[in-house]
């Protein structure tokens, strides 16, 4: 349960959702120690949303406007990653540590849209 320590780079050669850090960079403090790791080192994907809107008000009759608008949330699709699984298994101090280091899940949910009219008088 006590922060790691560690004992080499964290950094990947390759980022992928099935690795995404160095699991082997930590090993245990050992008994009754605490490790030299600091909370919140390590740095997950970032979020890349694009969110756009486009509306028009047309004039139907003299007093009548109608507006359409349409709205779009991740309108690229582009998918956002949640934080990787962190959990780390350490058997002995000394000995490097093991875990999947990989991402489970998405942060961002897919491409919504939606479509709207509003008729003023």
């Amino acid at each position: 349960a006590w922060y790691p320590n560690q004992i080499g780079s964290t950094s990947v050669s390759h980022r992928s959702i099935s690795q995404w850090f160095n699991p082997a960079a930590f090993t245990s403090p050992g008994n009754a120690a605490f490790g030299d790791m600091r909370r919140d080192s390590l740095y997950g994907p970032g979020i890349e949303v694009v969110n756009l809107s486009a509306g028009k008000i047309f004039s139907v009759w003299e007093q009548v406007k109608l507006q359409i608008k349409a709205d779009a949330t991740n309108a690229f699709n582009h998918p956002s990653f949640a934080l990787p699984n962190s959990s780390l298994v350490c058997s002995d101090a000394g000995v490097p540590c093991t875990s999947a280091a990989n991402i489970t899940a998405v942060s961002v949910a897919g491409r919504t849209m939606q479509l709207g009219a509003r008729l003023s008088f």
